[in-house]
């Protein structure tokens, strides 16, 4: 989880080229990438809100955009159940 995280951090960084390869890196971690990349959303300006909203849509198919309250009641109904 460490991994997704610091993944999610150079979705933020200003360096076009760190955040391409943070969204590289988080499709490969598909689902377990989706509530942090949610988590992320919460306290992200708007231009950053709308990024994290692409990456989920690339990872989910979802089109819920930056809509962060969308995003938490879609993952409340489709997470998987914890083992």
């Amino acid at each position: 989880m460490k991994t997704v995280c610091s993944a999610v951090e150079g979705e933020k960084d200003p360096d076009p080229e760190v955040r391409e390869a943070a969204r590289e890196a988080l499709k490969q971690f598909k689902n377990q990438a989706v509530e942090p990349l949610i988590g992320a959303m919460k306290d992200a300006d708007e231009k950053m809100r709308k990024e994290l909203g692409k990456v989920l849509r690339e990872i989910t198919g979802k089109k819920y955009k930056d809509n962060l309250n969308q995003w938490k009641d879609w993952w409340e109904r489709s997470k998987p159940e914890s083992k």
